[in-house]
């Protein structure tokens, strides 16, 4: 996968993730982006 594509699932599934109230799934979506923006 893209690293663009990636970037957008991340983005969407924290849009998803603050819609829903959902603050671990929020931290979650946060991590994993970071991680890959580091890497």
């Amino acid at each position: 996968m893209k690293r663009g594509q990636l970037l957008d699932l991340n983005f969407n599934s924290g849009r998803y993730a603050g819609a829903g109230s959902s603050l671990p799934a929020q931290f979650a979506a946060g991590v994993v982006f970071l991680s890959l923006f580091l890497l």
